[in-house]
């Protein structure tokens, strides 16, 4: 299978688009709300036309630090789209742990989920050699620093013509064998060790899924891992491929009641 991620989605929303693909819970709410692929869409590309605004394309690596929530999703969907490479941190690292992995890969720009979270990419602000920007997932208050951009105001940067072409253009350059993330575990000593994964190695998953597997838009599955993990992430990639509905719960030990 020779598809990019970004362009598997497009295909979907174009098939799916009054069709449902998350629920989520709005405000931690008790109730779940639905969301849809053509909302999901014209999120992705805001993100990437005001990623392309800032001045990142393609091989940027760009992180996310967040708890799993839909906007994790759309960042990071947003962010391969313009041939973007992803590094998620365990929601729970330290600010060591997360020094060294910005450091490593040369990060300029983050999203993050809480306030604790801000607090140690704010550090790095200042205490990294390269983190230059911080984008905030809803619900962080504004920390007056203007490195660091609230959600609403980052999707708007990119509303000029011109970010819609440069997007396109990308879009259109996206190869299969484009690097799409980079993963840091624990290695057996010494510092984490960064796994690269292209877009053709989870594009070449689901095809092994689907040999095993009967999942169609009719399905719906529970997001409980961490998507900072290969496995919850693999498989939410998987979810939209095959049209099915994913719930996102930001907390993995919450439980649904019925």
């Amino acid at each position: 299978m020779k598809e990019h991620i970004a362009h598997m989605v497009r295909d979907r929303a174009a098939r799916y688009g009054s069709g449902e693909v998350f629920r989520f819970r709005e405000n931690n709410g008790d109730m779940f709300k639905s969301y849809y692929w053509s909302e999901f869409t014209r999120d992705i590309d805001q993100v990437s036309r005001s990623l392309i605004s800032l001045g990142f394309g393609n091989d940027a690596h760009i992180g996310i630090f967040s708890n799993n929530r839909l906007e994790w999703t759309i960042a990071d969907i947003g962010i391969l789209a313009i041939r973007g490479i992803v590094i998620p941190f365990f929601d729970t690292a330290s600010r060591s742990q997360v020094k060294y992995i910005v450091e490593e890969t040369a990060m300029k720009v983050m999203f993050v989920g809480n306030q604790d979270q801000l607090e140690k990419a704010s550090w790095l602000l200042d205490h990294s050699i390269s983190l230059e920007k911080i984008i905030l997932f809803p619900g962080i208050a504004d920390p007056g620093d203007e490195r660091c951009i609230l959600w609403d105001d980052f999707k708007k940067l990119g509303d000029q013509p011109r970010f819609h072409e440069e997007l396109e253009i990308l879009y259109e350059q996206a190869l299969p064998t484009d690097l799409a993330t980079i993963l840091y575990t624990s290695g057996t000593s010494g510092e984490p060790k960064g796994v690269m994964l292209g877009h053709d190695n989870f594009m070449g998953c689901f095809q092994v899924h689907d040999q095993r597997l009967d999942i169609t838009e009719k399905d719906v599955s529970l997001c409980f891992l961490p998507l900072s993990h290969v496995f919850e992430r693999a498989w939410t990639f998987y979810l939209m491929y095959c049209g099915a509905v994913n719930v996102f719960l930001e907390n993995p030990k919450e439980v649904i009641k019925t």
